[in-house]
Formats: structure tokens, C-alpha cells, sequence
């Protein structure tokens, strides 16, 4: 009788390091998916903060790769009229995300 007692033990101890092991992978990962978007959410920030009006922006085709943020957007003008996408990229030099002309 001790032998199903010990293999069970046994069950649950393995169940235990993989539920662990999938909790410490789960958060590490979402570290990871927060900075990526902590930068990319900087990077636009840089680029809408010279626009008539920022909050109007809308993305498509964006992408970031380590210190380098591109990406297609369209905003209005003046006029409140959207003026169609045009390219844009952002350079993260010494922390700062700089927009590149």
C-alpha cells in the first residue's frame, strides 16, 4: 500500500514543477511582450508629437526591431481632413526615441 501512496506523491510533485515552470514562463514572457510595447508606445509618442493632431493618428504596417521603430501613418490636418498614410521611422539613440526625417 505504500507504492500507490508514493507514486501518487510522486504525481503531484512532478504537477507542481510543471504548473511552476509554466507560471515563471508566463511572466517572464509578459515582461517581455511589456517592454516591446512600452517602446513601441514611445516610439509613437515621438513621431505624433509633432502632428495638428496627435490623438487622430492612425497605424498600419509597424514594426519594431531593437532600437528602430517603422511604421505607416495617417493623421489630419488643419483641416480635419486625413491626408493619407505617409512612412515614418523613430531611432531610440541613448534612451530617447528620435523621429528619422
Amino acid at each position: 500500500m505504500n507504492r500507490p501512496q508514493k507514486a501518487f506523491i510522486t504525481q503531484v510533485s512532478a504537477t507542481n514543477y510543471i504548473l511552476r515552470a509554466v507560471c515563471l514562463l508566463s511572466v517572464f514572457g509578459y515582461g517581455l511582450y511589456y517592454m516591446f510595447a512600452y517602446d513601441e508606445n514611445k516610439a509613437k509618442a515621438a513621431i505624433t508629437y509633432n502632428l495638428v493632431d496627435p490623438s487622430s493618428a492612425q497605424w498600419r504596417n509597424t514594426g519594431l526591431e531593437e532600437s528602430m521603430f517603422c511604421g505607416e501613418v495617417n493623421a489630419k490636418n488643419r483641416m480635419g481632413a486625413y491626408v493619407g498614410y505617409n512612412r515614418v521611422c523613430a531611432i531610440k539613440e541613448g534612451g530617447v526615441w528620435k523621429v528619422k526625417e
